[in-house]
């Protein structure tokens, strides 16, 4: 169970990275207004997939007909109407989607870039059936493998566009590859059917969850509109690369903790001890992976910025010490909501994002009424915040009291930061951090290996 365990976290980790270093390297090669232009094409697949996304390949997983052919089919035909309905709309309102970031000549892109949903639409599910019986294999390298290929047509893709059209090169061949490889590992006929009882339970099961695609989209990718729409396409590249570099390792840490901690918790009663004393050691650990996190972004996060995307981009450096503190926020997050998520109180969730766009609203509001870029980001903090609070309420006999039995692990981590700032000694900050990091795991490795234990017995 360990092996398959590690097995998904490195494949997993792989793939985040393959897809900051493609990042990376367009960055480099491009200016940041064009990759600021790129950042665009690709939010606006992002908000139409996101805000249509009814969960298919989550019912597949759950459902008790899941592995049928004839549910297959059915999902595969919600799957390519999903598709189609996206690539239409996206290819219809181009022009205005043009228009509303102020740069008309964006418009071709947008009707070339509708394909997209349509390609994705007509990949094969049956990869995503054998998770059924615990086996990611196929699914991962039918996501790994065009992450690697779209990396090597850069170069190549580059020397035909040498602007933000290298996006498309890059957002197409993934797509194209990926439909290809999920061909390739089915070993069901691809079928398209319609049973209207089947297709309803669908879109019965999905449409409370087109809600939440909105609210997650405000939550993660709205602000980028805000700022490509309000203060330009080079702006919006600044903050684009410093987000692709400060989200990598949240999305891995949540990945991980889910892949560890969900399956767990899920298996036990709320009300045991055992599951008390799980809860409470993830509230301690996303804690510290926070704390450890902020430091090390507040600290190296500008150096690394500008030592990986160049000199060009160092405008945009100061984004790392704002988007660290958001994102430390958001990693505090993950043990509430993995806790509410466990006992299926998903509304929670919910009720946690909105909090967190309210945040983003009145920030944007106040930079349509003239206001600068900070205090879209200091409230989209503040919206963070207010999202933890309500998450650690909501789950409050186990957040409040354990995260202030964590609270001098933040001490120490911002003692250091002071350290380092009075210092401005690398080493000295590499000697603090390994002596902590090492206390740390020296007084939490007892309770990961009784956790691994349970898991090895209960699986």
């Amino acid at each position: 169970m360990l092996k398959k365990l590690l097995a998904i976290i490195s494949s997993n980790v792989i793939i985040s990275v393959i897809a900051l270093l493609r990042n990376i390297i367009i960055a480099r090669l491009l200016s940041p207004d064009d990759f600021g232009r790129g950042a665009v094409l690709a939010l606006v697949v992002t908000f139409f997939e996101i805000t249509s996304d009814v969960s298919v390949d989550k019912q597949i997983v759950q459902s008790k007909n899941g592995y049928s052919l004839k549910f297959l089919s059915n999902a595969h035909f919600v799957n390519l109407l999903r598709g189609v309905g996206i690539g239409f709309f996206i290819f219809v309102l181009s022009e205005p989607l043009a228009l509303f970031f102020n740069e008309p000549a964006l418009a071709v892109s947008f009707q070339i870039l509708a394909l997209v949903p349509v390609i994705k639409g007509l990949k094969h599910l049956c990869i995503v059936q054998r998770q059924r019986e615990m086996d990611f294999s196929l699914l991962l390298k039918s996501e790994l493998y065009p992450q690697l290929i779209s990396l090597f047509l850069l170069y190549p893709g580059y020397l035909v566009f040498d602007d933000y059209h290298l996006f498309l090169v890059v957002i197409i061949a993934n797509s194209v590859f990926n439909l290809f490889f999920t061909h390739v590992y089915s070993i069901k006929k691809y079928k398209l059917s319609f049973d209207r009882q089947i297709i309803y339970s669908m879109l019965r099961f999905g449409w409370p969850l087109l809600i939440n695609g909105l609210v997650i989209f405000i939550v993660m990718q709205a602000d980028r509109a805000v700022i490509g729409r309000w203060f330009g396409f080079e702006t919006l590249g600044f903050f684009s690369a410093a987000f692709a570099l400060t989200i990598m390792p949240v999305s891995i840490v949540s990945k991980i903790l889910n892949t560890i901690f969900l399956p767990v918790l899920s298996r036990l009663n709320s009300n045991d001890k055992s599951y008390a004393d799980i809860a409470r050691f993830l509230l301690k650990v996303s804690f510290y992976i926070g704390v450890v996190y902020l430091v090390l972004f507040l600290t190296l996060g500008g150096m690394f910025y500008v030592l990986l995307y160049g000199e060009e981009y160092s405008e945009g450096a100061w984004f790392m010490s704002v988007l660290a503190i958001s994102h430390a926020v958001r990693i505090f997050r993950i043990a509430p909501s993995l806790i509410s998520l466990s006992e299926g109180k998903t509304v929670f969730l919910l009720y946690a994002n909105f909090l967190r766009a309210i945040g983003f609203i009145f920030g944007a509001l106040l930079v349509v009424a003239g206001f600068e870029i900070l205090y879209l980001l200091v409230f989209s903090i503040f919206g963070e915040v207010l999202a933890l609070i309500l998450g650690c309420y909501l789950n409050s006999r186990f957040s409040w009291l354990d995260y202030v039995n964590s609270f001098y692990i933040l001490m120490i981590s911002l003692a250091i930061y002071y350290i380092y700032y009075l210092t401005d000694s690398y080493f000295l900050l590499a000697i603090f951090m390994f002596s902590f990091i090492a206390f740390s795991i020296s007084k939490y490795r007892h309770d990961f290996v009784k956790l691994m234990k349970y898991k090895a017995v209960n699986t």
